[in-house]
């Protein structure tokens, strides 16, 4: 399995009914993306997939809940990407 094109990254924050600094609040916070899977050997087929992370926790697949162990580090290429966009 080949994992590719980080994309579509969100960020879900909790409701904050109390009024809670926004470090705190963001404890709840989920997070969401999308790749793109590629499998097979002789006949490879990609689909895209929607995978999900709870504060601190690891990526996993919203289809069937398996663990992604790949994701980290297109995680943060999208993450450098984008914090030099805005920086220019």
């Amino acid at each position: 399995m080949k994992i590719t094109n980080f994309r579509d990254y969100k960020e879900h924050l909790p409701p904050n009914p109390y009024g809670y600094s926004n470090e705190i609040a963001k404890i709840g916070t989920n997070y969401s993306a999308t790749v793109d899977v590629t499998t097979g050997f002789l006949f490879k087929k990609t689909e895209t997939k929607e995978i999900f992370r709870e504060y601190a926790g690891h990526w996993i697949f919203a289809d069937n809940g398996e663990y992604c162990e790949k994701i980290e580090p297109l995680y943060r290429a999208y993450k450098a990407q984008n914090l030099t966009k805005g920086q220019q």
